[in-house]
């Protein structure tokens, strides 16, 4: 049997990328809006995790989730495993 790391884009999407069963990503971002004191959610939908190109020169990025409460707040969720300049860089780009 292979392993699967739990930090791998293919069990983070498992994991919280399902669609119609949301309630454990729901949790995971009320847990993080909750220590930041921020509003909870209350519903919450899994969305396309492809920001295509809007013009020529643009760059196409794909994320690990991406989500959408009943607000219309988006939450790009990315996992990353160590921090490095490269993240620094692609979240300000997110």
């Amino acid at each position: 049997m292979k392993y699967i790391h739990p930090t791998s884009d293919i069990f983070i999407k498992y994991l919280f990328g399902m669609e119609g069963d949301n309630l454990l990503l729901k949790d995971f971002i009320n847990a993080i809006q909750k220590n930041c004191g921020l509003p909870l959610i209350t519903s919450l939908e899994v969305r396309n995790p492809f920001n295509l190109k809007t013009i020529y020169f643009d760059k196409e990025s794909i994320l690990d989730i991406k989500a959408v409460s009943e607000t219309g707040e988006i939450f790009n969720i990315e996992v990353q495993t160590s921090g490095s300049e490269i993240f620094r860089n692609r979240s300000l780009y997110y």
